[in-house]
């Protein structure tokens, strides 16, 4: 952190599967991992709502910056389903390709949340973008 200079933004991959995200902790501190089940979608919209209140909280110790942002690209075919055995694998692999975003398509989301970082104080940048706008983020990620 101190070594990057005015301008500096940080930026975050996130999902819009943390709107479906939970968390709670127990009364020593520790993360109820089963809070919210443990199906691996909960576990996957648990860690996007991590990643969101991270720059929530780091915008509320660090306001004057750099600012940080959530990003999330939307549906990108990445090979998800590339460990998934036939028979399903084969339609799997056909609909991501018919309803998901390419990987350059997915990273141009992301390249417009490091355009809103750079240069922006926490102040004007969007805490969440999803597909290259700014977007309202959860109820539990405003929760920092």
């Amino acid at each position: 952190l101190p070594a990057m200079g005015p301008g500096s933004g940080v930026v975050v991959v996130g999902s819009r599967a943390h709107h479906q995200g939970a968390l709670r902790f127990r009364e020593d501190g520790s993360m109820d991992t089963e809070c919210g089940g443990g199906h691996w979608y909960r576990r996957y919209a648990r860690s996007k709502l991590c990643n969101v209140l991270f720059c929530a909280e780091w915008r509320r110790r660090i306001p004057e910056g750099p600012a940080c942002v959530a990003v999330s690209p939307g549906r990108v075919a990445t090979g998800i389903f590339a460990g998934v055995p036939p028979p399903l694998d084969a339609p799997l692999g056909w609909l991501a390709r018919l309803c998901f975003q390419s990987p350059a398509q997915g990273a141009e989301h992301v390249l417009a949340g490091v355009s809103a970082a750079l240069g922006s104080s926490d102040a004007a940048c969007p805490l969440y973008l999803h597909l290259g706008r700014p977007a309202e983020a959860s109820a539990a990620a405003l929760d920092a």
